[in-house]
């Protein structure tokens, strides 16, 4: 069987168990010292844990490049993980509490067998919203830095235009750099990923920004992912994400509720009759039945 190992990035302690194939990674470990028992982004001396910042879960991503020998790989953070669920929802995500997430998360077999026929393991698109990629990237990236990203891009490969206005375009992207690959794709993609950061970091100004707007690089990366898997005509394999809410016992119980009430026939459609949920809301889940609808008449391909 191939070896599996999946870097979970973590800014804070982890404690309940995860999957065995995991490896916690403490990130911006450079600046806030080790931590025992984990893997760090300054493990080795070619890192970019000094980044983190302004690179967020990208110094894990890029010690998992540089250091790590699994045939598969992938990336999660603390309190995001990808689940065993490959069953299409209505909404791209199952809240759990953290003692749930080594039973809800997606097993080693589903890995396996899903990459027999897929190049790359994603999440649902998270949080469908009624805009598209591109106004939802200028919520969390000056424009500016946008421009320069595109610049950049376009420079380096021209070729990649035609997917570059696809997915900015596109209402159904999927976010927070997480997936799983066989280690051929993390090496090809790592390399392009960092050799075009490194330049728009080269040209931007950030001096000025805030600590959000200083976190550009994550943000540019979560879209530049989805256009790479574009330009590159690679079959993902769709599977639920799993946002931890380890303490907040009642608005897990309550996402539970929800769930079972969106499964009743025509009972989203009453909601909406008796103007019960609002716009925004309805427009989400129009989007992410829109998605689902496309999805289910494509055998793994992306578009």
């Amino acid at each position: 069987m191939a070896s599996i190992e999946v870097y979970v990035a973590a800014h804070k302690p982890i404690d309940f168990a995860l999957p065995d194939y995991c490896r916690k990674i403490h990130v911006n470990a450079e600046s806030t010292g080790q931590w025992e028992g984990y893997l760090h982004d300054n493990d080795s001396p070619d890192n970019i844990s000094l980044k983190n910042p302004d690179y967020c879960e990208l110094t894990a991503l890029y010690s998992m490049w540089r250091n790590c020998k699994a045939d598969i790989q992938g990336l999660f953070h603390y309190r995001r993980f990808i689940s065993r669920m490959d069953k299409p929802e209505l909404e791209p995500y199952i809240i759990l509490m953290g003692e749930d997430v080594k039973r809800h998360s997606i097993t080693e077999a589903n890995i396996v067998d899903a990459l027999r026929d897929s190049d790359i393991i994603l999440c649902f698109p998270y949080y469908p919203y009624p805009a598209n990629a591109l106004e939802d990237l200028k919520n969390f990236v000056y424009q500016d830095g946008i421009r320069i990203m595109c610049e950049v891009l376009l420079e380096y490969h021209p070729d990649y235009k035609a997917s570059l206005d696809y997915v900015l375009a596109s209402q159904h992207i999927s976010y927070c750099n997480m997936f799983i690959a066989r280690r051929e794709f993390v090496d090809e993609y790592c390399r392009w990923l960092f050799e075009l950061l490194y330049e728009t970091e080269r040209r931007i100004n950030n001096s000025g920004y805030d600590a959000s707007n200083k976190r550009i690089y994550g943000y540019f990366s979560e879209v530049l992912l989805n256009v790479y898997i574009h330009r590159h005509n690679l079959r993902p394999k769709y599977f639920m994400m799993i946002l931890l809410h380890q303490k907040r016992v009642l608005r897990y119980k309550l996402h539970r509720v929800k769930m079972m009430l969106k499964k009743i026939p025509g009972f989203m459609k009453l909601m909406y009759s008796l103007h019960l949920v609002d716009e925004v809301v309805a427009r989400r889940y129009a989007s992410m039945k829109k998605f689902l609808s496309r999805l289910s008449s494509q055998t793994g391909n992306y578009r």
